[in-house]
């Protein structure tokens, strides 16, 4: 007898392929990956492996302060839905349906979506180093950016996703030690009344590591004209310019 294993997705399995790019930032690419998407992360069902990124940030995501300036929204909020994962933006993402339940920064308010960098692919968990993929039915704070484009909340990783006590019924192990919703709310309301602003060049608490500033460059000095180029004309005693020829004797 012959037992067929049934496909999910005919366009969903592919080779996983991790890639820098220039700025550092390690990317998630499928090699002949159909356009539509994957399946829900399903709470419970544990996949053989996990693969890290090792991504660089723009800003120091253990200063608090940066966090919060980088945030557009910061609040409390409990995963309801697990939508799925996308390469749709050419890299790895996951999308989350979370219910707001306190709002410390921002106008998030009630049901929002919240995008993760990472996902499930190929029976595989790929996620931030030191981060795990938001769990069903557990309670996190929030600090992530809106996306008018896309209309979610992008959260910061590891920083922007913290696991609290108390509004939680997780249906699935969460590996991170959830920390208490009350100290986690006064040390983030702390951090926003001193929060760095963000802006590209790093200014949010991180400093330029060595060798990314250009060197300055030296202005080369002026030519001094000269006077006595074939194409001055000659001058008469008076300082008057003459372009009549020379006398012949």
């Amino acid at each position: 007898m012959t037992v067929k294993r049934s496909q999910r997705s005919a366009g969903w399995v592919a080779r996983a392929v991790l890639s820098v790019s220039a700025a550092g930032t390690v990317l998630v690419a499928g090699g002949g990956c159909a356009t539509e998407e994957g399946p829900p992360i399903v709470p419970g069902t544990a996949p053989p492996s996990t693969s890290y990124l090792n991504s660089s940030s723009v800003i120091d995501r253990d200063n608090p302060a940066a966090v919060a300036g980088a945030a557009t929204d910061i609040f409390f909020a409990q995963v309801v839905e697990s939508m799925g994962s996308t390469e749709r933006r050419g890299q790895l993402e996951s999308q989350f349906g979370m219910e707001v339940t306190e709002r410390l920064k921002g106008a998030a308010t009630g049901r929002v979506t919240v995008n993760q960098r990472g996902g499930l692919k190929d029976r595989t968990v790929v996620v931030e180093n030191g981060d795990e993929l938001l769990v069903m039915g557990q309670s996190y704070l929030i600090a992530a950016r809106y996306s008018e484009d896309q209309d979610w909340y992008t959260l910061i990783p590891v920083a922007g996703d913290i696991p609290v006590t108390g509004g939680s019924s997780p249906r699935s192990t969460v590996h991170r030690r959830p920390e208490e919703r009350a100290e986690v709310r006064n040390r983030m309301n702390d951090a926003i009344t001193r929060q760095i602003p963000f802006t590209p060049s790093g200014s949010t608490g991180k400093p330029d590591p060595p060798g990314t500033r250009p060197p300055a460059t030296a202005t080369p000095p002026k030519t001094p004209s000269s006077t006595t180029g074939p194409n001055i004309p000659p001058t008469t005693s008076a300082g008057k310019t003459s372009s009549s020829p020379p006398p012949t004797s």
